[in-house]
């Protein structure tokens, strides 16, 4: 099953029976009138929506708690939660069968998300790498408190059959995102400060979702200490990463049909 993934808020695709709104890292974004607007049309044209919501600052929550409870006065919801506390605080729409929770792939990333994880594990012992190497999901005592959660359905970065099949097993439905996977995110927006934005008036400029390219170029020196050229393998950890807003992506150069998402109930695709 794939769903689309709307990021300019201009319009919705044709072809899609489910689409996926709001923002999984920026609370502007998220919170932009422009979605309710999005999930009529999609309502009105029999599509089914996932909404995705990011982190959120104690000041915004009650602003996007009420969001959805506005949203759920036109259909019953599919939301992504990428902070517990979010979650929690939305479990009276949880257990009145409102809405339908999913955790995002901000809280469901681990160490094996980031390209260079094997040279930061350099040095450290057997024991401890072999731990640090595990999908943070993959704790029996986690996929537990999910199922207390209501939740069901797990965003992911795109990973390996093993780990997902072992996912499944335990009853949870597995999406990925097919174009990207989120590397890390950062409190300041690293777009707003590159195109010299006023926050949190720039989710209405489209340099807001401009993809700024990475490229390495100097690395800080362990013996001299002292910043060095990067060197060849390092520039490589760096390819096909980008920023968009506050976060840090890079491309999978994965396609829809590719047979390493077979394991994956739903896959997401990005609008570029």
């Amino acid at each position: 099953m794939n769903e689309w993934q709307v990021k300019l808020m201009k319009q919705l695709p044709k072809d899609y029976d489910t689409v996926v709104l709001g923002d999984e890292c920026c609370i502007h974004k998220a919170l932009h009138e422009k979605w309710f607007e999005l999930l009529i049309e999609a309502v009105n044209n029999g599509v089914k929506v996932r909404f995705v919501t990011p982190m959120v600052p104690d000041k915004y929550c009650t602003n996007l708690y009420e969001y959805l409870q506005k949203m759920i006065t036109i259909t019953k919801l599919k939301v992504t939660f990428n902070d517990y506390g979010f979650l929690y605080m939305c479990k009276d729409l949880i257990l009145e069968n409102r809405i339908v929770p999913v955790i995002g792939r901000v809280l469901t990333r681990s160490l094996l998300d980031c390209s260079w994880h094997s040279k930061l594990l350099e040095g450290e012992e057997e024991a401890l790498i072999e731990v640090l190497q595990k999908h943070s999901f993959l704790e029996s005592e986690k996929i537990s408190l999910m199922k207390e959660l209501g939740v069901e359905e797990i965003e992911l970065n795109w990973m390996t059959y093993k780990d997902v099949k072992y996912l499944k097993e335990h009853g949870l439905k597995c999406t990925c995102y097919v174009s990207n996977n989120i590397l890390s995110m950062g409190r300041v927006c690293y777009s707003s400060k590159w195109y010299e934005m006023n926050v949190p008036e720039c989710v209405n400029d489209d340099r807001c979702y401009n993809r700024l390219n990475i490229e390495l170029e100097k690395t800080w020196g362990k013996e001299r200490l002292m910043y060095e050229n990067a060197t060849e393998e390092m520039k490589e950890y760096f390819e096909s990463c980008y920023v968009e807003g506050n976060a840090i992506f890079k491309n999978t150069g994965l396609e829809v049909d590719d047979i390493r998402l077979a394991d994956f109930d739903r896959v997401i695709v990005t609008e570029k």
